[in-house]
């Protein structure tokens, strides 16, 4: 595996740049302590379509042209691209009758984990954490600095 690499999943980046989501204090506090250490920070192009999305809806174009922005700025996340060689993959994670309910985006974000063997998934998604379990891959959680073994 990498060496503590964790991939940030939509809701992660959406609640951090929408002060009117529930989790947007949460958010805040696990950015602000991933700051002060050394994880590599990972998402995807796909992931970032949905943040760019929802975050224009929530919060106006405004609001997602700072997203940008804030990704542009930071060395320190790396944006990986799914493209076609992933797709057959991406497509059994999707349609396995264990991970009913998980969108697409979520089973190429577990497809994505394995093929690059990341660390960590930081996600407030239970149903993508009940996935990722289900796929041995260790969940993040800074509350309690170390990784969930069940959700």
């Amino acid at each position: 595996m990498e060496n503590d690499s964790i991939f940030i999943d939509t809701n992660v980046w959406v609640a951090l740049f929408n002060p009117g989501d529930a989790l947007h204090k949460q958010a805040r506090e696990t950015a602000s302590s991933l700051r002060s250490r050394t994880f590599e920070l990972i998402s995807s192009n796909y992931v970032l379509l949905e943040c760019f999305t929802v975050i224009a809806k929530k919060c106006g174009l405004e609001a997602a042209r700072d997203f940008r922005e804030y990704l542009a700025d930071r060395s320190i996340t790396r944006i990986v691209w799914i493209d076609e060689t992933m797709d057959d993959m991406i497509w059994r994670i999707f349609s396995a009758k264990k991970n009913a309910g998980i969108s697409f985006v979520d089973a190429s974000n577990l497809a994505l984990m394995r093929s690059h063997q990341l660390s960590y998934l930081l996600t407030f998604d239970r149903g993508l954490q009940k996935a990722a379990l289900a796929h041995s891959i260790a969940l993040f959680d800074e509350r309690q600095s170390k990784t969930h073994e069940s959700v």
